[in-house]
């Protein structure tokens, strides 16, 4: 599996396996306004630069992602996250 990700694929892969996780959150730009980002985030919270939603659907066809409900999630406008597939957990398989 991990031979047919690309390099920034594979990238993303370390990042998870070491803590990482993708998180999706309305995010303030900076000249005003709002607007949906997708990250990569370290076991440190540090934005993993080079990677995003694109790495992050080649990811989910790959089938190595989970779905994370953050414990405080109520409503669309709250940060949605995704893990490495563990043990006993499903992997993501539709395109949000």
């Amino acid at each position: 599996m991990e031979a047919q990700l690309s390099n920034r694929g594979q990238k993303a892969l370390e990042v998870l396996k070491a803590g990482g996780k993708f998180r999706k959150a309305l995010e303030t730009q900076f000249k005003g306004g709002e607007k949906f980002a997708m990250r990569l985030r370290d076991a440190n919270g540090q934005v993993v630069k080079g990677v995003g939603f694109q790495t992050f659907y080649e990811l989910v066809d790959a089938k190595v992602l989970s779905y994370q409900r953050p414990y405080d999630a109520v409503g669309s406008a709250w940060p949605q996250e995704w893990v490495l597939c563990g043990e006993g957990m499903l992997p993501t398989t539709s395109k949000f």
